[in-house]
């Protein structure tokens, strides 16, 4: 305003004048008036600004609480005109009310509590709209930081449950829970060799009866896309991974599961050695500890450290009558520098239990038959020797340090509650 000095600004739709406000406040933004040459801006490819076409996209969003994003927009031509973050408006359409603030001036999303909310995105110029999701869900939070994955492959992951959850309504949420484990697992372990493969469909049971792409596109209504980016997201992480294996998770849940609720067969050379309950934890924690790989010693580092406690834990929340999300969500929540997985994983197995069945494992089940043997034919000092050995807790430790280093780390770690894996 010429006259006095003072600028225009909009106020619900009325103009008025008020003293130049601050650079970067509200009123600024408010008051800033943009203009440009009507030969410089238009809709069509004669016009070097253009203005914002339909087809504009806001990628959906995964945040923690108490953390702070601002939204990504995509598919905006680099010429689009008065297309930038503060050119729009967001109000929610559905879910969680109240589990985010956006931060006037700036648009920021701040994360305030649970929930799953989609938002429609408004362009104040020429008023066209998108929507995008909203995930404040600390499960996947963990999917982006504790497995790696990216914000799109997260929420796809993610909705593998819902989707579960909309195609078996009628059944129980622990079945539903093995089915949303093992289909995701299988993502890798179906893959590992046909031998293995088979293996894995008797000690975790078998969701597909078909093709595996077919189940996510027929059953859970993904695109063939969308389960190629699943599928691709697993079976990277399963190779790079340096925190946590999630098909390596996945596939010990599902295994704990399907012996809970009876959806597993038993493997002959597993089932004369454990009991019903000891095959499932052969699916995890205790058939890394044991079971050699190629090289005649066994293999188990952080990575497997993660997958094989998160699993047994996340388990245990689930029986107790929490669904697989809610589980996890509840999980990864509780984990600090003082509550571990492994304090959590000690407070469902006793360490005495691990210990024992590690023992049985890998020294006592042939020194059992070989007891046995030795007793049938009578050999007194065989059998002192054996039973010496049985009995011989430094034996034990031992053997596993000086042949089985990795199961050793394991013990050492988890029986000092550690968070990850250590070298000892």
């Amino acid at each position: 305003h010429v006259v006095s000095g003072n600028c225009l600004y909009s106020a619900g739709g009325i103009l008025r004048t008020i003293i130049p406000p601050n650079t970067g406040s509200v009123l600024y933004q408010q008051a800033v008036w943009r203009i440009v040459s009507t030969a410089d801006y238009g809709n069509t490819s004669a016009y070097a600004n253009r203005e914002l076409a339909s087809g504009f996209l806001v990628s959906n969003m995964v945040i923690n609480i108490d953390q702070s994003k601002n939204p990504v927009f995509t598919n905006i031509s680099s010429n689009a005109l008065w297309a930038d973050l503060q050119d729009f408006t967001f109000t929610i359409s559905s879910g969680t009310n109240g589990c985010i603030s956006i931060a006037s001036l700036s648009n920021t999303i701040s994360a305030l509590k649970p929930g799953i909310a989609t938002y429609t995105v408004t362009h104040k110029v020429t008023g066209r709209t998108t929507t995008f999701k909203v995930y404040v869900d600390r499960y996947t939070y963990e999917l982006t930081n504790e497995f790696q994955f990216s914000d799109t492959e997260a929420v796809l992951i993610r909705d593998v449950y819902t989707k579960v959850d909309s195609a078996y309504p009628n059944e129980s949420s622990l079945m539903r829970a093995w089915r949303a484990s093992r289909v995701l697992g299988g993502m890798w372990y179906d893959h590992d060799g046909n031998v293995k493969a088979e293996a894995w469909k008797i000690l975790a049971g078998n969701v597909c009866t078909g093709e595996e792409e077919q189940f996510f596109t027929n059953i859970l209504g993904f695109t063939a896309t969308h389960y190629q980016i699943i599928k691709s997201a697993v079976e990277r992480n399963h190779e790079y991974c340096t925190k946590n294996d999630f098909a390596h998770m996945q596939i010990a849940l599902a295994g704990r599961l399907a012996w809970h609720t009876g959806q597993n067969g038993t493997l002959t050379e597993y089932a004369v050695i454990w009991s019903a309950e000891g095959v499932s934890y052969l699916c995890g924690w205790l058939g890394d500890a044991v079971l050699p790989e190629n090289n005649g010693t066994t293999v188990l580092k952080n990575d497997d450290y993660h997958a094989d406690l998160d699993a047994e834990n996340i388990y245990c929340r689930i029986k107790q009558g929490a669904t697989l999300v809610d589980a996890a969500n509840a999980y990864y929540a509780s984990l600090t520098s003082i509550h571990t997985r492994a304090t959590e994983f000690l407070s469902n197995i006793d360490y005495e239990t691990v210990k024992e069945a590690i023992y049985y494992g890998l020294i006592d089940y042939e020194l059992v038959i070989l007891l046995a043997l030795a007793q049938e034919n009578g050999m007194t000092e065989e059998i002192a020797l054996i039973e010496a050995k049985l009995a011989d807790e430094q034996y034990h430790i031992d053997t596993i340090r000086q042949g089985y280093f990795d199961t050793y780390d394991f013990m050492c770690s988890l029986q000092d509650e550690l968070a990850d894996i250590e070298d000892y």
